[in-house]
């Protein structure tokens, strides 16, 4: 595992903090004992040169069991007189051998080095001998400072380290999940789209991240069925508007006939009014209808492989008399080339036939009608455009949505219901196509994306 990555984890913080609390306590261990073991010199330092030289000199003068006593020595200290051959000529009463006891080099080292005691050896004149003044280390210290205390020091010491050191972690630790706790808290109260950033350990900053990105989509999910409820009752105030508008002129001319003050000229033009009223009305409740229909799941696609250069060639051939009769010049470019998508050849026709009739409601005598296809990019791009007015660029997000017209007054002579574009994008979309509008210099240029099939 990285070494970084585990360090910026939380197994990593745990494991680390181990060691450094392994360490805190090693140090202190080793300080402890560095100072007992300071204090165990300084008491030894402290036994009186003076003193062992009297000791010794005793010794030699009346004796090692003598000197032991007229001397103030720690309890349990013994001497012992050696020969040159190391062997023990007079001893003290604590000595554990005896006079005439034969040392070998290693016992007499073996003395020296003992834990349980501080042996002084002295060597006498030029014949080798000598004497050893062995003080009890038990005994001695016993008199100082109990060990105890040390330990006592140690514990303490411990403890304090130790809780500085876990009160320093907990609180590295604690502060992120303090901070992602006050921001789902902020969420839980309805304050959708909180975000909050946290610096701390791999998993906190990944939680606090996932948990704003997920406020985020909630706040968007929000943000979109609210505009869905907007969309949605405006839906239904223009429904009302394009409705009652006909509703009314057939229901205000239909009592004008019921009360039979009509001639017969008024009463055909009457009539007339009320047939034209009445198409217009049944031509919103089927546009609504087709609306709602292809806006259902349950609405799948006729799709089959079509060669859609050749579609748009009939297409162009069935408007081109509407467009010479209204003194619209027309300009095509299909390849000759088969072109071939998966393709409802009757809604992919209702598409076209929506946007054409959308030229024709808004372009004036004179006005170019152009209809092209490229092939890009494994896609079909199917260009129809117009060198008219244009459509106004503030409407260019909405132009595609229901009830959209330019005509913001709505009147009854300037277009249509406003769902023919909205119908074409839905019908697009099935395709797994898309149709936006193309950037030009002047006039409107519908772009409709397919993606082909791929005859490799």
């Amino acid at each position: 595992m990285n070494l970084r990555r585990l360090k910026n984890s939380i197994t990593g913080r745990f494991l680390l903090h181990d060691l450094r609390l392994f360490a805190i306590i090693a140090i202190v261990g080793l300080a402890v004992f560095s100072g007992y073991t300071v204090y165990i010199d300084n008491l030894y330092f402290q036994l009186d040169d003076n003193l062992l030289d009297h000791v010794v000199d005793d010794t030699l003068s009346v004796g090692a069991t003598a000197a032991v006593k007229k001397n103030p020595v720690p309890p349990g200290t013994y001497v012992e007189h050696l020969s040159g051959d190391l062997r023990v000529l007079d001893n003290s009463d604590q000595s554990p051998r005896y006079v005439g006891y034969q040392y070998t080099a290693e016992e007499l080292n073996d003395v020296n080095l003992s834990p349980f005691m501080s042996a002084y050896q002295y060597y006498l004149a030029d014949d080798g001998e000598s004497v050893i003044v062995a003080v009890p280390f038990s005994d001695y210290v016993g008199s100082g400072l109990p060990e105890v205390l040390f330990v006592c020091i140690f514990l303490l010491l411990t403890a304090i380290a130790t809780f500085v050191h876990s009160y320093r972690t907990a609180k590295d630790m604690t502060e992120p999940v303090d901070a992602i706790a006050k921001g789902v808290n902020q969420i839980a109260q309805g304050a959708y789209g909180t975000t909050f950033q946290v610096e701390g350990d791999k998993e906190l900053v990944q939680l606090a991240d996932q948990i704003s990105q997920l406020s985020s989509t909630v706040a968007h999910e929000i943000s979109l069925r609210e505009a869905e409820e907007e969309k949605r009752k405006q839906l239904i105030l223009d429904i009302s508007h394009d409705l009652r508008t006909p509703l009314t002129n057939i229901r205000g001319y239909a009592e004008t006939l019921d009360q039979g003050h009509l001639n017969e000229d008024q009463m055909k033009d009457s009539i007339q009014v009320i047939l034209k009223n009445s198409q217009r009305a049944d031509q919103l409740i089927h546009s609504l209808f087709e609306l709602s229909r292809l806006n259902s799941t349950h609405s799948p696609l006729e799709a089959q492989e079509e060669n859609i250069a050749e579609l748009l060639r009939q297409f162009f051939a069935d408007h081109m008399k509407s467009l010479e009769d209204q003194n619209h010049p027309y300009d095509l470019d299909i390849p000759e080339t088969p072109v071939v998508a998966m393709v409802d050849v009757l809604l992919f026709r209702r598409a076209l036939d929506n946007l054409f009739t959308n030229f024709l409601q808004h372009s004036g005598p004179g006005t170019t009608f152009g209809l092209g296809l490229e092939v890009k990019d494994q896609a079909g791009r199917i260009l129809i455009w117009d060198d008219g007015v244009g459509i106004p660029e503030d409407m260019h997000e909405t132009v595609f949505s229901s009830f959209t017209r330019l005509d913001q007054a709505r009147r009854q002579d300037t277009g249509g219901a406003g769902l023919g574009l909205a119908i074409t994008k839905k019908i697009i979309d099935q395709h797994g196509g898309n149709i936006g509008l193309r950037p030009v210099t002047r006039g409107t240029c519908f772009e409709i994306i397919l993606p082909l099939v791929n005859k490799d």
